[in-house]
């Protein structure tokens, strides 16, 4: 902070800018970048250029690219550098799987501390009306930015952080899962009734009733579809899907 200092008090209490936040928002747009289309399957990630459409250095992008690697959302070939996955529907069923699990165990963890803190239900409440607001302006995007942060509530109000880590190595897989999909077959009012559906079952202390939700929820949808590479997004092969069970 010295250098801030030595320009006086007015820049004196300005925080420095924290390198490791940089990176994460570089990861972030990134991945929403991927999420909505602009950055297709096989696309070359250029640092420079990275860099200079964020305004930021090469380093954080370059740390940001290692993350993205590491979580398979990005492929770095030496001396070729760093495009983006190929759309491997495989996997991201996997994912869908892995989040049941983890999250019926956040749930039932959650029915549990929300009768100690009621608070957590009214944090709940307060973006099912966020949602409320995207579903009736079909701001997809926007919509699908709220689910990701639905479930992440359910996950860090359970308290059990183990969940809450694990899911979090989970997230960004979804969130593209969710941009792809939102474009061709997603209903968002169905999906906005079943997240109301679970608080509603969470409140009622209703784990039975949530473990009956959630497949329909997390797997129904993502099993009936494939991935159309030429037009890069998702096809529903059963146009029922989207009344008997919501990817969110």
């Amino acid at each position: 902070m010295q250098v801030l200092k030595e320009h006086g008090g007015d820049l004196a209490g300005m925080r420095q800018l924290d390198q490791p936040s940089l990176a994460t928002e570089a990861a972030e747009r990134i991945v929403a970048g991927i999420a909505d289309g602009s950055l297709e399957p096989g696309r070359r990630i250029v640092e420079s250029q990275l860099a200079e459409a964020l305004a930021i250095s090469r380093i954080p992008i370059r740390d940001a690219l290692r993350a993205l690697e590491k979580q398979g959302i990005l492929v770095v070939v030496p001396r070729r550098g760093a495009r983006v996955m190929n759309i491997d529907l495989g996997l991201l069923v996997q994912v869908q799987q892995v989040r049941h699990d983890l999250e019926l165990r956040a749930l039932a963890d959650l029915i549990q501390e929300s009768r100690k803190d009621p608070a957590l239900i009214e944090r709940g409440r307060e973006l099912l009306g966020r949602m409320d607001t995207a579903v009736a302006r079909d701001d997809r995007a926007g919509f699908n930015d709220l689910d990701v942060d639905f479930h992440r509530w359910i996950c860090r109000s359970s308290g059990n952080h183990v969940v809450m880590t694990l899911w979090e190595a989970l997230a960004h897989h979804m969130r593209i899962l969710l941009g792809r999909m939102a474009e061709t077959w997603r209903d968002l009012a169905v999906s906005q009734a079943s997240h109301r559906c679970i608080v509603e079952l969470v409140v009622a202390g209703d784990l039975d009733g949530l473990r009956s939700v959630m497949p329909g929820h997390l797997l129904d949808g993502v099993e009936r579809v494939s991935y159309d590479a030429q037009r890069n997004r998702f096809v529903l092969h059963d146009a029922t899907a989207t009344k008997t069970g919501e990817i969110a």
